[in-house]
């Protein structure tokens, strides 16, 4: 799994400000979670590690995967330290490293954290009975704006659907920006445009792509720029 890593995913240039921003969260929350501080150890394994300072798709995946745990409605709010555990555990005792970031393999049963290792089979990563097999139904952790690769990794993420247009984040395609893939624009560069030329009209004009494009990029862009989730 480790080994076809990097050519399945690629790198992703994001400062850790930038994934911040595109997952809506602080900055500081997403550093303590990669990188740990004062308040408490990290909470993922960054994937080029804690001296490099920059964060990858894969670490943006599995920060939106720890947003929804920690910020959704109770029962399935979860607080860092459990998180913590099912990582570990999921890595040491079941050899997957990234379990927010792979295809059908983590779910939430109230506050317990779940890991499928094949067919029917689920084992609790948290709480007392963790390691013992578990036959239930479970709840999958938010992936569903997700893309797989071959081997089951996240390989690109729907940042954003307005009508019949989509904003995708991969990290083979910008650097992993959030981008209109049927134009090649980044958002960022067509919300710019409406400031640049005037007006959405004149911005359609002189990009040539439909109004709603530059409209959906305007709605996104306004999004992140909201409130923080964490």
């Amino acid at each position: 799994m480790i080994a076809v890593e990097n050519n399945l995913l690629g790198i992703g240039l994001y400062t850790a400000s930038e994934a911040a921003f595109y997952a809506r969260i602080q900055t500081r929350t997403l550093n303590r979670w990669l990188y740990g501080d004062s308040q408490g150890e990290p909470v993922i394994d960054p994937q080029r590690g804690r001296s490099v300072r920059d964060v990858s798709f894969l670490d943006f995946v599995q920060a939106l995967a720890i947003r929804a745990i920690t910020t959704g409605p109770k029962p399935g709010r979860i607080p860092l330290p459990k998180i913590r555990e099912a990582v570990e555990e999921a890595k040491q005792q079941y050899g997957v490293p990234y379990p927010f970031a792979m295809e059908h393999i983590t779910f939430l049963l109230g506050d317990t954290v779940i890991i499928r290792l094949k067919d029917y089979d689920y084992r609790p990563l948290t709480g007392t009975t963790k390691g013992n097999r578990l036959l239930t139904e479970v709840v999958e952790v938010c992936k569903k704006n997700l893309k797989f690769g071959p081997a089951g990794i996240a390989e690109q993420i729907t940042a954003w659907g307005s009508g019949d247009q989509t904003i995708i984040m991969n990290p083979r395609l910008r650097f992993g920006e959030p981008t209109f893939p049927s134009y090649g624009y980044t958002a960022q560069t067509l919300w710019e445009s409406t400031a640049s030329e005037g007006s959405i009209v004149a911005a359609s004009r002189a990009y040539g792509v439909p109004e709603d494009v530059i409209a959906a990029a305007c709605e996104y862009w306004d999004h992140l720029q909201g409130r923080a989730a964490a």
